[in-house]
């Protein structure tokens, strides 16, 4: 994983069908957040969960190197394109819960007649 982090020539690395967990995912993406070179990283085939495909995305958004990661076959593989997509679309970036609160609060007030005494799958 060091080497990566200097490596200058290597452009392609195929580590699919290793059984890499995500562990492994993210000590990858340590060192692929600083690396200029690589431009193709294939993973399909592993053990990646969701925490180490959210590690591997936010390499995408951290190193602006353009990078093609292969996620296919993980469990994290979708959980890696939501990620993705929500930080290509600034309408599905996360709100803090403390908002979500302040939002829920406001609500109640202006529309307490309708809300009370009602769960929200009444409402």
């Amino acid at each position: 994983g060091n080497m990566l982090v200097t490596n200058e020539t290597i452009t392609d690395i195929n580590l699919s069908t290793n059984k890499i967990g995500d562990d492994g995912a993210k000590a990858l993406a340590t060192a692929l957040c600083r690396n200029k070179s690589v431009t193709t990283l294939n993973l399909t085939d592993n053990v990646i969960g969701d925490h180490g495909a959210l590690a591997l995305a936010d390499v995408l958004v951290i190193n602006k190197t353009s990078m093609d990661i292969k996620l296919s076959r993980n469990v994290g593989a979708n959980y890696f394109a939501s990620v993705l997509a929500a930080h290509g679309d600034p309408r599905m970036w996360a709100i803090s819960y403390e908002k979500l609160l302040m939002v829920n609060d406001q609500a109640m007030k202006l529309f307490k007649e309708e809300f009370e005494d009602k769960t929200m799958r009444d409402v």
